[in-house]
């Protein structure tokens, strides 16, 4: 099952290409809703890197274990600021996931979120807690943007 999510966001694009880039800003804007915490010794590094599995445990509303979590970059292409990741959880068989970040044509940028999920009988569920899930990671982006909050957070662990 797949879908697609778009939000106008009150920022430079080229701004938001770095924080999307950015570990910490997966991390600040997926919490508290989904708190997800480095299994690799070192933690995370600040960018992702293309070719690079992440190993993350994922806990619902930081508390409740959901389980493993792995993250492989699939690409990053700088100049179209869009960036690919093939995932996949305890709960998760694929999660093929694309983020880009462009112009809104005025003063703004829109964030875009692709994702392609595989869970077999699972699927379902698993589509409808993502689609929830992204619906919060935008909402969160935007406020934490309009707070003046995004740029700020810099936790690795």
């Amino acid at each position: 099952m797949k879908f697609t999510m778009e939000s106008r966001l009150p920022c430079d694009p080229a701004l938001m290409w770095e924080q999307v880039a950015d570990t910490g800003t997966f991390r600040l804007v997926s919490a508290p809703l989904m708190v997800f915490r480095s299994r690799d010794h070192g933690g995370l590094p600040r960018q992702w890197v293309v070719g690079e599995t992440y190993a993350l445990s994922m806990w619902l509303l930081g508390c409740i274990p959901l389980g493993g979590h792995w993250i492989t970059i699939a690409t990053i292409d700088r100049s179209a600021r869009r960036f690919s990741t093939a995932e996949r959880g305890a709960l998760i068989k694929g999660w093929n996931h694309t983020m880009q970040v462009k112009s809104d044509g005025r003063d703004g940028a829109l964030f875009r979120d692709d994702l392609v999920v595989r869970s077999g009988i699972m699927t379902p569920l698993i589509f409808a807690g993502a689609y929830l899930f992204f619906l919060y990671r935008h909402w969160r982006m935007g406020k934490l943007i309009r707070d003046g909050r995004l740029f700020v957070e810099d936790e690795r662990s």
